[in-house]
């Protein structure tokens, strides 16, 4: 959609001010369609009377402030944008460190177009695919719709890191997105950022019948890697009387079936093992802990106990594959 930043800027107060189902002129059937998703989804939208064949949306997504408009470029070339309003309260990053955020995710991505406007600090990130404007389905926007707002959460989040972690971005960005290349055949369901930086942060993914969920943290200070520091020990105590107490999820049934120190990809982990009962499941779930890279590491991953007898080995399988590329 070919239009000025300034005129998106001066849509903003009708965007917050007016959002609702307003009938005007007949929509095209992938706007109309994705006006459909929108609703299904409780999301409000409305139809600015200078754009036909056009919707905007705005979303709160990590404390940013966000803006969308989907639109019929021509006959067949359908578009969303999402606009990001970076607030220096919220997050403080400079206008050139945005301008190389935005370089690096185009050299790093190619469903998406990434511009930061300057003198508007203003970034737009586009998503354009073409579509069959006869035979549009609901489930093909609902895709495009799904994907784009995937990935403008991703990018929140690589922002979020070299925020509040002061990380490199070509790490933020590993880290958002999972790690997800090296962990092929688990499927990645998202990455949670603590509000404190010493509880740091977690991901999760699944993999037939298989929950494995990372904690990244520092807990306040630096650790040595493996488990040679001192106070790692009453770490992984304090962890599993969590586990035991039911203070991290509701389990009944907690046993704990043993402990040992193992060694996976040349690093040194505590570990524990546990049977236990959840949503009328027997489940096993391990718990696995280290230190790398000055924080801690952990893994806790549980799965239906009649596959306890291979869970150990592919366990490890995952936890290897992982710390290969988080070294």
């Amino acid at each position: 959609m070919k239009q000025s930043f300034f005129i998106f800027l001066m849509m903003l107060f009708t965007v917050l001010s007016s959002f609702g189902q307003s009938q005007k002129a007949k929509l095209s059937p992938a706007i109309e369609t994705t006006a459909n998703v929108l609703k299904e989804m409780g999301v409000k939208y409305r139809e600015p009377e200078t754009e036909p064949n056009t919707i905007e949306a705005s979303f709160d997504i990590k404390n940013y402030q966000v803006f969308m408009i989907a639109a019929m470029e021509t006959k067949t070339l359908f578009s969303i944008s999402w606009f990001v309003v970076p607030d220096p309260k919220t997050y403080k990053l400079s206008r050139s460190k945005l301008a190389e955020l935005c370089d690096f995710m185009n050299s790093n991505t190619r469903m998406s177009k990434y511009v930061y406007d300057f003198p508007n600090n203003v970034i737009q990130v586009s998503f354009r695919q073409v579509v069959d404007v006869q035979n549009i389905s609901e489930s093909v926007i609902k895709n495009i719709y799904r994907m784009s707002r995937f990935e403008i959460t991703n990018f929140l989040t690589i922002v979020q890191f070299v925020c509040e972690e002061n990380m490199p971005i070509k790490e933020a960005n590993s880290i958002a997105r999972g790690l997800k290349y090296s962990c092929k055949g688990w499927d990645f369901y998202g990455v949670m950022k603590y509000e404190s930086s010493e509880l740091g942060y977690s991901m999760r993914y699944e993999k037939d019948g298989y929950i494995a969920d990372i904690y990244i943290y520092s807990n306040g200070k630096k650790w040595k890697d493996g488990i040679g520091d001192e106070n790692l020990n009453t770490e992984f105590e304090n962890v599993l009387k969590a586990l035991e107490s039911g203070k991290v999820q509701t389990y009944s049934n907690v046993k704990l079936l043993g402990k040992k120190r193992v060694k996976i990809n040349g690093l040194n982990f505590m570990s524990a093992q546990y049977s236990l009962t959840r949503s009328s499941r027997d489940v096993i779930s391990y718990v696995y802990i280290t230190a790398i890279n000055g924080k801690l590491l952990k893994f806790r991953i549980t799965v239906d106990a009649s596959k306890a007898a291979e869970a150990e080995k592919q366990n490890e399988a995952f936890i290897s594959n992982f710390i290969k590329d988080y070294k």
